[in-house]
């Protein structure tokens, strides 16, 4: 009789790890990542009281390597197993293969990029609130000649700066891979559009989505989490961000800087004497100098706090705890209870 993916059992083991069959094959999710066994890969399953055990194929001679999910209900992890093994008894092909690359790890915890890419967007919220707000303030004192002031400059200040800075601090972190972080060769993959999978110093196969981008491509990650890759650019886009990007964020500055002195002298001038001047005028006329400000303020704290951030993140990788062993013959995947997000 054969048996039927949807009636096999969803185990729950130790550490929230939850073990599934789904049409791909067997996926394992822990809290910080997921491991996504594909059939040609699997060599058998295991149950030993309340853990399963997954054998993966492996050459003739080579220890086969093993998950392990423990503290799973005993009556459904045989099921499970017994269930498993029964769909894979019928397949032809020869065991004589290296199950490894078909037992792919994807990381959820974010990336350098992905971290990175938020604080580009916090930065850039930020700024355009305070012209914003520099626009409503002005415009309630009849400031129009602040407002169209604001508009054009304010609003390419803003355009370009975060472009510039993403190209910056990414050419950084690109440089500093090349010189110590690890280059391996990624290969595409064949359970998902785009996605591609590169083995790490232990042999563990890590996946990522790139788009496509042809059969292979180059990445890199910091030697101590395999995890955390990158796809350099090429070596032209590497110098436009490095050198023009820093120009144009010299420029985009320059202007900000020339946009708060021309609006205090501004302010200053069309009211030589403030001793006429109500409080509350006094009040506004006070809060544009402060809120046109604000976007270098904003603009140099995102220098400082992306480039500075970025220079101790490329010290400091994550390092989860270990919740869930996962593998056997000396492999153990990593995985953490959820911390508090670093964006």
């Amino acid at each position: 009789m054969s048996t039927s993916i949807s009636s096999l059992p969803v185990l729950r083991g130790r550490g929230g790890a939850v073990l599934s069959v789904e049409d791909i094959g067997l996926v394992l999710d822990l809290p910080r990542e997921q491991v996504t066994f594909t059939p040609d890969g699997l060599g058998r399953i295991r149950a030993e009281g309340r853990s399963v055990l997954i054998e993966l194929r492996a050459k003739a001679g080579a220890a086969p390597r093993v998950h392990r999910v423990d503290d799973v209900d005993e009556a459904a992890a045989t099921a499970f197993a017994d269930g498993v093994d029964a769909i894979l008894a019928n397949r032809t092909d020869s065991d004589d293969i290296d199950g490894a690359p078909f037992a792919v790890v994807r990381s959820l915890t974010p990336t350098w990029r992905t971290r990175f890419h938020r604080r580009i967007l916090r930065g850039a919220l930020w700024h355009l609130l305070a012209l914003v707000v520099l626009c409503l303030v002005a415009g309630s004192l009849s400031r129009w000649d602040l407002v169209l002031l604001t508009v054009p400059m304010g609003g390419f200040a803003w355009l370009g700066l975060c472009p510039a800075l993403y190209g910056v601090i990414r050419a950084r972190r690109e440089r500093w891979l090349y010189r110590h972080g690890v280059m391996v060769t990624a290969t595409r993959a064949t359970m998902s559009r785009g996605a591609y999978i590169y083995p790490d110093a232990t042999g563990t196969y890590r996946g990522f989505l790139h788009g496509e981008a042809g059969p292979t491509i180059t990445v890199a990650h910091p030697p101590e989490d395999p995890a955390d890759v990158l796809v350099p650019a090429s070596p032209f886009t590497h110098l436009v961000n490095t050198y023009a990007g820093a120009v144009q964020v010299f420029c985009c500055n320059a202007m900000i800087i020339l946009h708060i002195v021309i609006t205090a002298d501004s302010l200053l001038d069309s009211q030589p004497s403030t001793s006429s001047l109500g409080p509350a005028e006094l009040r506004a006329r006070g809060a544009i100098v402060v809120v046109a400000a604000v976007p270098a303020a904003a603009s140099h704290q995102l220098l400082a706090t992306v480039g500075m951030q970025t220079k101790g993140e490329l010290l400091a990788p994550n390092h989860p705890e270990e919740a869930v062993d996962t593998a056997g013959a000396g492999h153990r995947t990593r995985a953490a209870h959820p911390q508090p997000a670093t964006a």
